[in-house]
């Protein structure tokens, strides 16, 4: 590094805090109101019109590592007046300048950016287009679809996949004619964004012996699963018999899929195979078909997972699951619960108190099991609440005594 770029790195911090010096000496002092909630600061300290002004000189600079950061630090300013040289910087030679100009013309002003974002789209660098794809998925400009379907022409897997991420993002399809050729795309990273996106399809139409193909055992379990929920959403009853070889797949992804074909087809027998599956992933997919479709026959095998689930992620699945289903059987074997649970919840606080300081590892273990109750009276007490019922009131009211003034299960139970 040069002996200039390390002095005006080191120099610039320095001098733009003795602009700011001056900018206050020279007007009477001011006590900072602190930002309301809500409100967004439209210019702040470090972003005056001066610091502005000394960070647009250094676009001058032959370094294009010195402009590229002054282009960063215009984006901070949050002051609009830094849009002149941001626009400048977008002119520049150097590639990388170009790329942070776009960024933090967004930043900047997100309005006047967005013609110039979806201009940058049609760009010949791929790394310039990828930049104008992450500013239009953030600004969430579903306008710009059109643009962005027209990348899948490209032959540039990057750029296909970010394109397809981005209308699988806003649940818009890129259509069965770029989707027929993505779907045999030599990048198997495509392909199996592709076939996310044509799950926003009405139909599979002339997709269909390309996903059944991709359904077949001999293709990697990522897009098996993926094709396989497509089929159970478009094409269910076609999809019978690869939907019944996955249900024993030794490999969750395609179990998932399996899973997610039949939450598509609101097929609920199905699913509660899953519901205690080894695989988390297949687990919670299960959870999430079943609080969807509201099948009270599951009421029995989401309560154990309540229960005895040691995954939280689980825990709270079946939780929003018994909420959904929300009958007259969940709010009574919540309150059926309770006794038991508070009786569990007293035998271990007997248990630490029992315990030495000296046995580290059984404090530890009655600990985790003195959490996982509590957690699981806080849920039960959350369902009642939720399903403003009355069952278990009186032991509703024999859980209050027995919680610390701190503990969300007593907040949990007051509420319910």
């Amino acid at each position: 590094m040069s002996l200039r770029r390390v002095s005006l790195l080191l120099v610039l911090p320095a001098a733009m805090f003795m602009a700011s010096r001056e900018c206050l000496s020279a007007e009477p002092a001011r006590l900072a109101e602190p930002p309301s909630a809500g409100n967004r600061i439209t210019e702040g300290f470090f972003g005056d019109d001066q610091i502005v002004t000394l960070l647009g000189e250094l676009l001058e600079e032959e370094d294009p590592l010195i402009r590229q950061q002054a282009v960063q630090d215009l984006g901070q300013t949050d002051n609009t007046s830094a849009w002149k040289y941001l626009q400048r910087a977008w002119q520049d030679p150097d590639l990388s300048v170009r790329i942070a100009a776009l960024k933090n013309m967004v930043q900047i002003d997100p309005d006047r950016a967005e013609p110039i974002v979806i201009k940058a789209c049609a760009a010949a660098e791929q790394n310039l287009v990828l930049a104008a794809l992450d500013c239009l998925r953030k600004q969430g400009l579903t306008t710009a679809a059109g643009e962005i379907t027209n990348l899948l022409e490209r032959d540039e897997p990057l750029i296909q996949l970010a394109a397809l991420t981005i209308l699988t993002e806003w649940e818009l399809p890129a259509g069965a004619d770029p989707l027929q050729q993505l779907l045999t795309a030599e990048s198997l990273q495509v392909r199996i964004a592709a076939t996310r996106n044509a799950l926003h399809l009405q139909d599979a139409g002339s997709l269909l012996a390309i996903l059944t193909a991709a359904a077949d055992d001999d293709n990697d379990p990522a897009l098996r699963g993926e094709s396989l929920e497509v089929l159970g959403k478009l094409a269910f009853p076609k999809a019978q018999e690869l939907l019944l070889q996955g249900q024993t797949d030794p490999n969750p992804l395609v179990r998932r899929g399996v899973v997610r074909a039949y939450h598509h087809a609101r097929q609920a027998q199905p699913i509660a195979n899953y519901l205690k599956d080894p695989a988390p992933l297949v687990r919670l997919a299960a959870l999430q078909a079943a609080e969807n479709l509201k099948v009270p026959e599951h009421v029995d095998t989401l309560f154990e997972l309540l229960i005895a689930s040691p995954d939280e992620k689980t825990h709270v699945a079946a939780q929003k699951a018994l909420r959904n289903i929300g009958d007259d059987e969940v709010a009574q074997s919540a309150a059926a619960l309770l006794p038991t649970l508070t009786a569990s919840l007293l035998s271990a606080k007997d248990e630490l108190r029992a315990v030495g300081k000296d046995e580290a590892d059984v404090l530890e273990t009655i600990k985790r099991r003195l959490y996982v109750v509590e957690r699981n009276i806080a849920s039960c007490c959350w369902l009642l609440g939720q399903l403003q019922s009355k069952e278990g009131y009186e032991d509703l009211l024999a859980v209050l005594p027995v919680m610390k003034l701190d503990s969300p299960v007593l907040s949990e139970a007051a509420l319910a």
